[in-house]
């Protein structure tokens, strides 16, 4: 059963370790062009500033999603 998981499982973290090391490398050219402290503060080598905020940004999306449904199932609606 694992092994149907394994090519599943293998291209998505491969594209979330991408797009982390992406946003770290984007945030360190950011922060070297304006002469300012990098997220290197956060954790080894920044990388738990990425993951902060994608956590908050799915937060944001779920928490939106699930308001749309109370607001919809409270109203008065056809």
């Amino acid at each position: 059963m694992i092994w149907v998981l394994v090519p599943i499982l293998t291209p998505v973290l491969g594209i979330t370790i991408g797009v982390l090391a992406i946003v770290w490398l984007e945030r360190e050219i950011s922060a070297g062009i304006q002469q300012r402290i990098g997220p290197e503060y956060a954790g080894p080598l920044g990388i738990l500033q990425a993951l902060a905020d994608g956590t908050k940004l799915l937060s944001k999306r779920i928490f939106f999603h699930l308001e749309e449904i109370l607001v919809y199932s409270v109203s008065d609606h056809p």
